[in-house]
């Protein structure tokens, strides 16, 4: 009985360092900048307008059925991912958004397609 104590002890002090000792748990990821190439295609039917956090609706971003625009969006990223958000519109109102993320060593460009049925899909492109 007495060396299953000392056992059971051992085992306890074990995981007891392994919780609560310092620099035992996972680096922080530093934050970076970086670029996120993204590409809006209008496949809709209709003019529409298209746009990116920082942009507004306005004639800039309008885009006839078939056609498309490609900005570059430079951010920081929270822990190696990065976020995009997409907006179309139509009329002074919007119609749909997305919320697109990628882990920047991975993907970074995003491809927006706003439908015939006016919602918008992306599709990720792996670099």
């Amino acid at each position: 009985m007495k060396s299953i104590f000392k056992i059971s002890g051992v085992v306890l002090l074990t995981i007891f360092i392994t919780i609560f000792t310092p620099g035992c748990e996972e680096e922080d990821t530093p934050d970076q900048m970086v670029s996120i190439t993204v590409k809006m295609v209008n496949n809709s039917g209709d003019f529409a307008h298209m746009w990116v956090d920082g942009e507004t609706i306005g004639a800039g971003n309008k885009l006839a059925s078939g056609a498309s625009r490609v900005v570059i969006v430079s951010q920081m990223s929270v822990a190696l991912k990065w976020f995009v958000k997409c907006e179309a519109g139509r009329n002074g109102n919007v119609i749909d958004q997305s919320i697109s993320s990628g882990v920047i060593t991975r993907s970074q460009s995003v491809t927006y397609t706003l439908g015939a049925d006016n919602k918008l899909s992306y599709a990720l492109i792996k670099l």
